[in-house]
Formats: structure tokens, sequence, C-alpha cells
């Protein structure tokens, strides 16, 4: 998360569990909490990670990170890295029944897909320069409007005064992976 630029502007710091701050760990062992990260609003990320292939990713799999996890009030936002090739239609629904936790699924398709030099990982080095390119003409034109067009909007529904620009959209906006899809939170 610390290298990935999708999550550059909403984290600032990581921590496997055995490295994070004392207030969270409490003096236990691991607790079904694997990595720690502190988000921009101040609040906790509580991360488990697991390695799964061939087989679907259940609410079993995850029952004692979430017992721990949401009974934490340090946590504010939960995070599944996982690399299953789904989830079972349980853990679905339980993610998507719950709008007011931001339950983030993070699967193996989002992290191969994800703007990172996955090489140097693997050769335990420092990461390479993120590649980046300029827009085309015709690319440039459609950001812009995007832009002017979200401006408006964020206006009108008042997240966000009038004359400011916005480098990003606002902090109301967050990303939530099942199947992806866009939610307001605020």
């Amino acid at each position: 998360m610390s290298n990935d630029p999708s999550w550059l502007e909403r984290v600032s710091r990581v921590w496997l569990w055995d490295d994070a701050p004392e207030e969270l760990r409490q003096g236990h062992a691991d607790t079904g909490i694997d990595l720690v990260a502190l988000d921009d609003d101040g609040s906790y990320w509580a991360i488990q990670a697991k390695c799964y292939k061939g087989r679907k990713l259940s609410e079993r799999d995850v029952s004692t990170f979430f017992m721990n996890a949401l009974g934490d009030d340090h946590y504010g936002h939960y995070m599944i890295a996982d690399t299953a090739p789904a989830v079972t239609k349980t853990f679905e629904n339980y993610m998507n029944d719950h709008p007011d936790r931001d339950i983030v699924r993070l699967d193996l398709d989002t992290m191969r897909h994800a703007n990172l030099d996955w090489d140097a990982f693997e050769a335990e080095s420092h990461s390479g320069a993120r590649r980046t390119h300029d827009p085309r003409p015709h690319q440039a034109e459609a950001i812009s409007r995007l832009v002017a067009s979200s401006v408006r909007l964020w206006t009108r529904v008042g997240l966000l005064e009038r004359g400011s620009s916005p480098a990003s959209p606002p902090a109301a906006y967050r990303r939530r992976r099942a199947d992806t899809h866009w939610r307001l939170t605020r």
C-alpha cells in the first residue's frame, strides 16, 4: 500500500502487526490482523492477508479478523487482501450488506494491475520509478472536462466550496472493491 500510487494519498503509514503502534496491539499477539495502516482521516485500517489458491474465500476464513477489528474503535476501515479466485456468496453479501463499514477487498487481479514494479519486490530491491505517460490530446481534453464537471457537481452537493480547486476528489468519495462500485461516505 505504501508503494501503490492509488493508495499514497489515502494511507500515510503501513506496519506489520508486530510493528504497529502499541495502542493498537495492547500487548496482544496475532489477533487476525496482519497489517495496520494509518488513514489520512486519522483512523486506522485493519488488514488481513490471505494466500489461497483454487478455492473461494469464505466468511469463516476471516471471522477472527472481523471479530477483533470491528470490536476495536481504533479501526475505521477494513481490508481483505487475498489471492483467492473469488469469495463465497455469503461473504460477498456480508460486504455489500454493510455500506456503513468501509470494507475493501484487494484481490489478486487488482494487485496484478497495480502500477507497481513487482520485479523489485521479488528481488527485494527498491522499487524503480513509477512508469507514467503523458495523456494524448484527446485524453487531456476529456480529463479537463471531467474535472470541470466534477467540480460543478461537488460544489452543487456541498462537498466543495465555491472558488476552490481540488487536486483530487473530495475525501468523501471512497472506492470500495466488491465488483468495484463507488459510494459516498459523509
